[in-house]
């Protein structure tokens, strides 16, 4: 009988949650979360040469919440100067209010960081075409660069202090050209069509993503 009582009470239970209204979540809702931007103004770098090198061609940037810091790439080929990036300090105001256009006052270039290969080299002239950068948990850049047709694009794990690189990640071959005097056929990047940002799930126990 106790077992019949038992049984009777789980059915009315179950009936009663098939009831209750159940509120439904669009898959928009839990994939984006509710932000916003607000404009804060605008700065224009002037012509400088830093350190050596000339200042322009900044083509990605990312911020450092640790060290309130920015780090903009250049995507000069070498060019001109190394492939490079620089570390900047920025002014900005705390407070939002609609004259902040004239508040944002300056741009401290504190640093420049080239870009080194395996050896240790920076690199040389068209080896890199530096596009994309985000900073990693583990206080590295990724960093990716477009590549074209005559030569390979790459994603890499750099130092964030030598500027040296600590990983070259696999591109699928698709992306890749190919080889000289390969028949193959026409595959991979093309001139200006190739990888151009990137971003990092900072997962647990993981990197990137």
């Amino acid at each position: 009988m106790r077992g019949l009582f038992r049984w009777f009470a789980l059915l009315v239970c179950g009936f009663w949650l098939m009831s209750c209204s159940i509120p439904q979540v669009k898959a928009e809702d839990r994939l984006f979360l509710d932000l916003s931007a607000d404009y804060l103004g605008r700065y224009e770098l002037p012509q400088q040469d830093f350190e050596g090198t000339t200042v322009g061609g900044l083509s990605a940037i990312t911020y450092d919440m640790q060290r309130d810091r920015f780090y903009a790439l250049s995507d000069d080929r070498g060019s001109i100067s190394p492939p490079r990036f620089y570390t900047l300090k920025l002014d900005i105001p705390t407070e939002a209010t609609s004259e902040l256009a004239d508040d944002l006052v300056e741009v401290a270039i504190e640093q420049v960081t080239l870009l080194k290969d395996e050896t240790g080299n920076p690199y040389g002239a068209n080896q890199l075409d530096a596009e994309g950068i985000a900073l990693s948990p583990r206080q590295s850049l990724f960093i990716v660069s477009e590549g074209d047709a005559a030569s390979r694009p790459l994603l890499g794990e750099y130092d964030l202090a030598s500027g040296q690189i600590k990983t070259r990640f696999r591109i699928p071959d698709r992306y890749l050209p190919p080889e000289p005097d390969s028949d193959t056929g026409a595959k991979g990047v093309q001139n200006n069509l190739g990888f151009e940002s990137l971003t990092i799930n900072a997962v647990p126990g993981s990197a990137a993503g």
